[in-house]
């Protein structure tokens, strides 16, 4: 009897904690489901890493190209500061190439800009520079590019 009893709550307990055969299937596809999702989770995962690994390559050239052009901006508006001094060496090259039969006297120099003067001064022809007479008063503006050529021209 105790056997019979020990046989009947076993299979009691057995039969209570079993599964339909059609709730089984239906785990099963369930599962499978979710192992899909699960995987295309990894998928897109995966997919959303190398998208914010190229938004970050992407950033890093856009920082490159924009400091590139914003480096070649400056530089190209930039202006180069001339000095009296080189100002008036400027206006000796001028007289000993371009104006070689005129001699100077007496330059005043007032700048303008960072690279450019107004030069008041006394010039005359070579042939007559011993007679007062012949000297006259010119006013010129001198004006110095950043590849260190130059424009010398009379003011009126």
């Amino acid at each position: 009897m105790k056997s019979i009893f020990k046989l009947i709550i076993f299979s009691l307990i057995l039969f209570s904690c079993g599964v339909p055969q059609n709730k089984y299937d239906e785990l099963l596809v369930e599962r499978d489901s979710l192992l899909v999702v699960a995987t295309e989770n990894k998928e897109l995962i995966e997919k959303n890493e190398e998208l914010k690994e190229s938004l970050s390559n992407l950033r890093e050239n856009f920082d490159k190209v924009w400091k590139e052009k914003f480096e070649l901006e400056r530089d190209k508006n930039s202006k180069i500061v001339i000095y009296d001094s080189d100002a008036l060496n400027y206006l000796k090259d001028h007289y000993e190439f371009y104006d070689s039969d005129k001699i100077y006297r007496n330059p005043k120099l007032r700048r303008i800009d960072s690279n450019q003067f107004v030069i008041s001064l006394e010039e005359c022809d070579k042939k007559f520079s011993d007679r007062e007479f012949f000297w006259t008063s010119v006013v010129k503006e001198l004006i110095v590019n950043n590849d260190k050529t130059y424009t010398l021209k009379t003011k009126i």
